[in-house]
């Protein structure tokens, strides 16, 4: 069953302390700058020295690797980024382009990024030499198809030309092992390698037959292309098969009634995601970013999504195999003690 989701106004109230510094006013300042030894007025250099320690210091920027448009990884992103800017965060992000978690995974190895979104069930070998922020929420996995298909299990996608997502795409890597579980293998369907926005757009013009997307439900935009002509499969036998296989990192959740037109609770498979960062950050830059997601999650979650466990600070530290970077560790026991 799925967990009930914390209101905005309620994770805002619970979640939003921030440690703030305390600043020196100007007179102070110059009070202090401004006498020599022995009470004598100091220099102009002096005075021009504590001048400008008033100045405050220009933002950090660091480079974040988000995910296809229309999806959830470049929205979210996109987000925290606009909230970093609109509240003068002293840590700013840039948003550069990426498929997904394999991509987003590899930038962070090799420097391309200093954050980026991946799924747990992609992290790999990876997971040892990367450091986590938060485990940012729960992604849903949708196996849409037009309302006329005579799909109706997964198996039943024998032959039939798939959207699973970008090459590179965390989506694509759990895709395969749903199909696996369902007992395709790879020469059984025709995989249509796309984003989340032109899937929807080949499956409305007649050149898709299915599309297996992630993230909250519904998508927007899924949604805003699709509306109720399409319908979710069940992937309740798939589930209980991926995490007899694998354990760690997949879940049973059920996306509501309603969803797509749907007319009862869907059952499928849940995969948390998380923001990672280089360990190279420093520890401040991380804190700041995790006071961000804190402090602001109403800004984080786009509208038109439902039942999406996004950034509660209850579950935010549970980032399984991959350990939590020391200045996120330390925001967290400021909150939680």
């Amino acid at each position: 069953m799925m967990r009930r989701v914390m209101s905005r106004r309620a994770l805002v109230s619970g979640g939003a302390l921030v440690t703030r510094r305390a600043v020196v006013s100007r007179r102070a300042l110059l009070a202090g700058g401004a006498l020599a030894a022995g009470g004598a007025l100091a220099t102009g250099g002096a005075l021009a020295a504590a001048l400008a320690g008033c100045t405050p210091a220009p933002p950090r920027t660091w480079n974040i690797g988000g995910g296809a448009v229309g999806g959830y990884f470049g929205e979210f992103t996109q987000l925290l980024a606009d909230t970093a800017r609109a509240t003068g965060s002293p840590d700013q992000l840039r948003v550069l382009d990426s498929t997904g978690s394999m991509v987003n995974m590899q930038g962070l190895v090799t420097g391309t990024f200093d954050f980026g979104l991946a799924l747990t069930d992609s992290l790999g070998q990876s997971a040892s030499a990367l450091s986590a922020v938060a485990r940012a929420y729960q992604t849903y996995w949708q196996l849409l198809v037009p309302t006329g298909s005579r799909v109706t299990a997964a198996s039943d996608l024998r032959g039939l030309r798939i959207s699973l997502g970008p090459n590179g795409s965390g989506t694509q890597f759990t895709a395969h092992r749903l199909l696996a579980a369902a007992g395709l293998a790879a020469d059984d369907y025709t995989e249509v390698a796309v984003t989340v926005a032109e899937s929807a757009r080949l499956v409305q013009s007649g050149e898709l037959d299915a599309l297996l997307v992630a993230g909250g439900v519904p998508l927007p935009a899924v949604e805003a292309q699709l509306g109720d002509s399409v319908r979710l499969i069940g992937l309740e036998r798939e589930t209980a098969a991926l995490i007899e296989q694998y354990g760690e990192g997949y879940f049973r959740v059920e996306i509501p009634a309603g969803v797509y037109g749907s007319t009862s609770p869907t059952v499928s498979l849940g995969v948390s995601s998380l923001l990672l960062c280089s360990p190279r950050v420093p520890d401040e830059s991380v804190a700041n970013i995790v006071r961000l997601l804190v402090t602001y999650p109403d800004r984080l979650v786009p509208e038109s999504t439902v039942g999406t466990q996004y950034l509660d600070p209850r579950s935010m530290i549970y980032t399984g195999s991959v350990r939590l970077h020391p200045g996120a560790q330390r925001v967290y026991r400021e909150l939680h003690g």
